[in-house]
């Protein structure tokens, strides 16, 4: 308070006076030079002058202000020794002012902070008991009505009740916490205090989503603070914490609902927090953030780049944290995780090296007094034995084993954390006997996780996870013995650990059994891998159904990948072929339901006759890549199922074949090599025809069939294959053996739509851009080719609230150029001329609101628009999932870049063939083939007609006739794989 509003007494005010002007020249010296001998003196002369005060008034306020010096050297100082004294004399000078003094809703606030420093410090919730006493009480002295002093009580309250909450995990404190702070929100006449009521107000919002799962929450925590860090002046710290909680809760949102756009907003709003924050004594926290969304961002969508920029923005955290602080061995661990990620997907040595030193100096700067330093040396070990394992080196695997054995000497006999911390210590000895071959580590490793296991509790994750570890344990004692009696022991472990994770709910199950199918797999033990199939195809299905995070879902695909071909390798081993679709094709299902994000329920017991009766015009193939052979299950009619065995199908091939698809797509989407793109299809075409289709054909007599991706092809041109046939004595392209239809699974139903369509124009609608880029000449032809075939609408990209789709509509067409993000499923996006990149969900959504769902077929022009997820086993999920999500019955689409000319050539003869009545799986098929094999004369006759039929001049039609007409006129323009390959039929 200011001195001359102080009440004075003849006999000692002048000396009281003294003594407060005396502290307050200290408290200015203090702050000047930040010499802490003057803070203690300001403390020191306060105490003295709240002796000589008049009256109760300036006891109180020298009384305050002694408090107020004495909490200060406490932050200092960390000497919490003097935290009652503080408390004791705030609460002094709170009794000794009036009821309606300014000074005291100050020191009522302070107070309140305090009971909850003083539970952080010591866990009492007696602290928190009487700090909400207190506040209530001083609520109850309020007049009724609405006044700032109420509200700020009020966020006080609602505050110290969260705290509660957490203690005592009472919903009742957390909903009267929220209802408290809304009214303060809500009363608020203070805009210095908007911002903190509001971010009060979205923490517990935020906390209630966290503890009771009610999706409300969340999504008015996100508005809030949305409609809050905006109104902020750009400079003003407050917007930095409130944008980096807003990027909190965006990830959280993102989390729930799978929408990649809040992700990158959190990766934006994060970045908007160190910009305001740099220089600040948050900077470091709020750069840790930042670098943990642009890891998540790389998880998500595989961009190298987002994780390079993580690890640049933790390694400027770690070079801000403070010498001796908490948040320097925190952003050291942070650091380590992002190094170990991107030395692990770059293959960097130099970067494996880096994560090494930072996870040992985020141990070396934690104290091993605190409760993360047991956690942080485990951790430490098992990073320093895996890079033991990959670099073979006995001593960094000795010294591994030796640290973590110190440790768990160090630990009192009762730690909370024994068991675990013993059951990674036996991790490590397996890990030293698979280096070594020391039989006596994997014994011991042994009586460890027998140990752990007799302590946890049952159904525990950690009492499965030493059943885990002990299989691991009798199988490498197994390995090294020789002896087949031991089989039997690691074979009976491994059992017990998949039925111990079995009953213990869908988590551990589908965890523990992927793994063990993994490990039947090595050994080709398949009754054993056929028994974990069937337990985690079981889990997974009941995963699927549950509600899941995002950053779950795709945990679950990752682990997920090899199951469907896996369990296929084992059911077949056990020549059980029914056994083998039946769990290839409830796994399959539900990868695709956890892609598109779907809680459906999975199909009901009529799966199996759908598939057979479909079946009976046309088989249905099941490709299955296996650890050791692949198989192709073929389903035909009423018939046994007959399997073909593929030795030449392997995962590991299969998926060195689409890592190099993948690059090649890349480049070629990027820097238009077509002569990369044709040698790679070539040699990629002759594996696929020697491996899959040339044995399968042989085995088959079909001139058509459905395949179903159940490993590592997914997105891999099909159509590329291609084989020397020994009859006719020449190569043979697939589409000259035999059409083949793509389906990405049980969504869509099996049975062909082979039907043939009235002939005459088909009512269309069409998706086209305007723009520069040099393409977008073909392009407008094309629309212009719609128009003249279809009864066609236009809907403008850019009001996509005024669609209407037009009744009966049998075509969607999109076109654009090369554009596929392929971050998430349904993230995909399409380029459309003009460089506006729009997801298919964002031109899906507004159909939808207006329509039954799309319509039948779907003809996306642009290229990868059938673009393969390279988290996802399966065949085409992508655009092509989703449209057939929304009740689609087939799409067209790319799963590379496809020149213009060739494109809009097969655009042309796929319409004409289609409106003349074909089905488009036919029109499709014989488009295909046209353009991979007509000769350029015959093209031009053909474009010349269509020409004709346009009208009008049209300038690139012109220039495609001019182009062709250079070309040899009796050999095929197009017959390169790269011009037709891509282009793929998906769906009925």
């Amino acid at each position: 308070m200011a001195l001359q509003d102080m009440p004075r007494s003849p006999s000692n005010a002048a000396a009281f006076l003294r003594l407060l002007e005396d502290s307050e020249e200290a408290r200015a010296r203090y702050e000047e030079t930040g010499d802490l001998a003057q803070l203690r003196r300001a403390a020191a002369l306060a105490l003295r002058a709240s002796r000589r005060a008049p009256d109760d008034h300036g006891t109180a306020a020298a009384l305050a202000n002694y408090a107020s010096h004495l909490q200060w050297l406490l932050h200092l100082t960390g000497r919490g020794a003097w935290l009652s004294v503080v408390e004791r004399r705030y609460r002094q000078a709170y009794v000794l002012f009036a009821p309606d003094a300014e000074e005291r809703l100050l020191i009522l606030s302070n107070l309140l902070v305090m009971a909850r420093q003083r539970y952080e410090r010591t866990g009492e919730v007696r602290h928190l008991d009487a700090g909400i006493e207190l506040a209530r009480n001083a609520l109850a002295e309020r007049q009724p009505g609405v006044d700032q002093r109420k509200v700020m009580i009020q966020q006080h309250l609602g505050s110290l009740l969260r705290f509660r909450f957490r203690a005592s995990a009472s919903v009742g404190d957390l909903e009267e916490s929220i209802a408290l702070i809304e009214e303060a929100h809500r009363d608020n006449t203070d805009p210095r205090h908007a911002a903190g009521i509001a971010n009060s107000l979205a923490a517990v919002l935020g906390e209630h989503f966290s503890y009771t799962g009610h999706d409300e929450s969340l999504l008015r925590s996100v508005e809030l603070l949305e409609a809050t860090v905006d109104l902020l002046a750009p400079g003003d710290p407050d917007r930095a914490m409130l944008a980096n909680n807003l990027a909190n809760g965006l990830c959280e949102r993102y989390e729930l609902l799978g929408d990649t756009r809040d992700l990158e907003a959190a990766i934006d709003r994060a970045r908007l927090a160190v910009r305001v924050g740099e220089g600040g004594e948050d900077e470091t926290r709020y750069r840790r953030t930042l670098g943990g969304y642009l890891v998540q961002g790389f998880r998500s969508t595989g961009r190298l780049e987002l994780l390079r920029s993580a690890v640049d923005e933790l390694r400027a955290a770690h070079r801000l944290a403070p010498e001796g602080s908490e948040s320097q061995p925190l952003a050291l661990a942070t650091l380590a995780t992002a190094l170990r990620t991107l030395s692990i997907t770059t293959g960097d040595q130099v970067l494996e090296d880096e994560y090494i030193e930072a996870s040992r100096a985020a141990v070396a700067a934690t104290s091993p007094e605190s409760a993360a330093y047991p956690a942080r040396l485990s951790n430490l070990c098992m990073h320093l034995s895996d890079l033991a394992l990959r670099r073979a080196d006995r001593g960094l695997m000795d010294d591994a084993v030796r640290r973590h054995r110190a440790l768990l000497d160090a630990l009192p006999g009762e730690h909370r954390w024994r068991s675990d911390l013993t059951y990674g210590y036996a991790s490590l000895l397996t890990n030293r006997s698979r280096l070594t071959g020391a039989r006596e580590d994997a014994h011991e490793a042994m009586e460890h996780c027998r140990a752990v296991i007799a302590s946890a509790a049952t159904g525990s994750p950690l009492n499965v996870q030493a059943r885990v570890g002990l299989a691991r344990a009798a199988t490498q004692a197994h390995h090294l013995s020789g002896t087949p009696a031991n089989s039997a022991v690691h074979r009976r472990a491994w059992l017990e650990a998949v039925e111990a994770a079995r009953l213990a709910g869908p988590r551990l199950a589908f965890d523990t059994a992927v793994q063990c199918l993994r490990h039947a797999a090595d050994e080709r033990d398949w009754p054993l891998g056929t028994t974990a199939a069937e337990v985690a195809v079981a889990g997974l299905e009941e995963l699927v159904l549950v509600q899941h995070t995002t950053s779950e879902r795709h945990e679950w695909i990752r682990f997920a990948t090899d199951l469907s071909s896996l369990a296929v390798e084992s059911a077949m081993g056990t020549d059980a072929p029914l056994v083998a679709v039946e769990l290839a094709h409830r796994a399959h299902g539900m990868v695709l339901r956890l892609t598109t994000g779907s809680r459906t329920a999975g199909p009901g017991t009529t799966w199996w006759q759908d598939m057979r009766a479909a079946a009976t015009g046309e088989p249905v193939v099941l490709l299955a890549p296996g650890r050791w052979s692949g198989h192709a299950l073929v389903v035909d009619g009423e018939l046994k199922v007959r399997s073909v065995r593929l030795p030449g199908l392997t995962v590991e091939d299969a998926g060195a074949w689409a890592d190099r698809h993948a690059e090649v797509a890349d480049s070629a989407a990027g820097l238009r090599d077509d002569a990369q793109t044709h040698r790679f299809l070539l040699d990629l075409g002759l594996w696929l025809g020697r491996n899959v289709m040339q044995p399968l054909l042989e085995e088959l007599d079909t001139e058509a069939f459905a395949a179903i991706d159940l490993g590592r092809l997914g997105g891999l041109p099909l159509a590329a294959a291609w084989w020397l046939d020994p009859d006719r004595r020449r190569p043979v392209a697939l589409h000259e053996a035999v059409r083949v239809r793509t389906l990405p699974g049980a969504d869509t139903g099996y049975r062909p739509d082979t039907a043939p369509r009235i002939p005459g124009p088909p009512v269309a609608a069409t998706v086209v851009g305007t723009g520069a880029h040099p393409g977008d000449q073909l392009i407008s032809t094309e629309a212009r080719l719609l128009a003249a075939c279809t009864r066609l609408t236009e809907l403008p990209l850019d009001e996509p609230d005024r669609w209407s789709l037009p009744r009966a509509a049998e075509l969607l067409h999109i076109t654009g150029h090369a554009a596929v993000d392929g971050s998430v499923v349904d993230g995909g996006r399409i380029t459309v001329p003009g460089g506006e990149r729009i997801s298919f969900r964002d031109l899906a959504g507004p159909l939808t609101r207006l329509a039954a769902g799309l319509p039948p077929v779907v003809l996306l022009t642009a290229c990868r628009t059938v673009h393969r997820d390279a988290r996802v086993p399966g065949e085409h999920v992508g655009l092509a999932s989703i449209a057939l999500h929304l009740r689609a019955r087939a799409v067209i689409g790319t799963t590379m870049r496809v020149p213009d000319r060739s494109m809009f050539v097969f655009t042309a003869r796929f319409l004409k063939v289609w409106c003349a009545g074909a089905a488009p799986v036919h029109a499709w098929h014989q488009a295909v083939g046209w353009v991979a094999d007509t000769p350029a004369d015959e093209i031009v006759a053909f474009l010349t007609t269509l020409a004709h039929e346009l009208g009008e001049p049209d300038a690139a039609l012109t220039d495609l006739l001019t182009w062709l007409s250079g070309r040899p006129r009796h050999t095929p323009p197009f017959a390169s794989p790269l011009y037709w390959a891509p282009i793929t039929y998906v769906g009925r």
